[in-house]
């Protein structure tokens, strides 16, 4: 426990954190994610209810510019992006795989993206 100047013990609410990893697939051909874990869900704070669209992952980044160019600005298959700061206080990382079309060899057309946020900290 903390004191305070005053000397009284000063309370502070505990947060539970998540443990898992948040997983969430999302399909650029209709712009949605299409499905996600109950951690995704807490990370980011969606309501699972309501459909998920990249301009509402967008809205919620502090830095859009680096999340985009880190998310899709490429024709990796795989992805490890640097830290995400998002505007609920949490600080994620996005291990992202991407699937093209079978026949797109130069992968321009992407059809799936399966990711799992892991949880760095609270801010």
């Amino acid at each position: 426990m903390m004191h305070n100047h005053q000397g009284k013990i000063a309370r502070h609410k505990i947060v539970p954190l998540p443990i898992d990893i948040g997983r969430f697939t999302y399909d650029p051909t209709i712009d949605l994610v299409t499905e996600m874990n109950d951690t995704e869900a807490q990370l980011w704070g969606w309501d699972k209810s309501q459909p998920i669209r990249y301009c509402d992952v967008i809205a919620l980044v502090d830095d859009p510019t680096s999340f985009m160019e880190q998310t899709i600005s490429h024709n990796e298959s795989w992805v490890l992006t640097k830290p995400i700061h998002i505007k609920n206080g949490n600080v994620v990382k996005e291990a992202l795989t991407y699937t093209y079309h079978s026949e797109d060899y130069e992968r321009r057309s992407l059809t799936k993206i399966e990711g799992q946020t892991i949880f760095i900290r609270a801010a």
